[in-house]
Parts: structure tokens; sequence; C-alpha cells
């Protein structure tokens, strides 16, 4: 298994995440940028952008809250793998959900 973050943070906090569930040993870690990487296929990609929401009381917006952008995220994730695993805000729009897939297959010729 490999975990990509740009984030050295991130990584550290993922890291002792899999030590402390005794998963360590199986997982890779690489502190890079995501959209850099060439050449990688994998089974499966597991997405955590980060949320942007400057008011937490304003609903989440896949189009507005999100960094990087989530069309940008799963354009690159789908040359990786057409399994994608993304987890989003529970106040997530299931239109804007839909309209993210459709506009990201159109773009890419799926």
């Amino acid at each position: 298994m490999l975990s990509i973050d740009i984030d050295p943070e991130k990584t550290l906090g993922a890291r002792h995440n899999s030590q402390i569930y005794g998963v360590h040993h199986k997982i890779d870690f690489l502190t890079v940028d995501f959209f850099q990487l060439k050449n990688l296929v994998g089974d499966v990609v597991f997405l955590g952008p980060s949320d942007m929401r400057k008011n937490p009381n304003e609903p989440f917006s896949l189009f507005k809250h999100s960094e990087p952008d989530l069309r940008d995220l799963l354009a690159k994730s789908l040359e990786i793998s057409f399994n994608i695993a993304l987890k989003l805000p529970g106040d997530t729009s299931l239109e804007e959900l839909v309209k993210l897939f459709n506009v990201s297959l159109e773009r890419d010729g799926l």
C-alpha cells in the first residue's frame, strides 16, 4: 500500500496512525505532489481532500471548499485507477457529487 501526501505533517500523522493500528509494515509513505507522479497504477485511490470552508455554518461545496480542486484531483486519480474512494464532509451535496463525476468523466472522454 502507498500513502501519498504533499504535506509532511499529514504524512507524519498517517505514519503515526499506521503504527497505532499495527499496519505500518504494510504501507510505504511518500511526501510528494500527487500531480507530479507519472505512470502510477493502482487498484484503488482513496482521496481525502482538505475542507477549506471559512464559515462552518455554510454548506459544504465540492467546487468552492476543496483544496486541491476536486475536478483536477479526480482526473489525476482516474489515470491511476477507476476505483476511487472519496472522503467528504457529511453535508456534501449529492447533486454536486454527480456533477463532479459527470464533468470529470466527460472531460477525460470516458
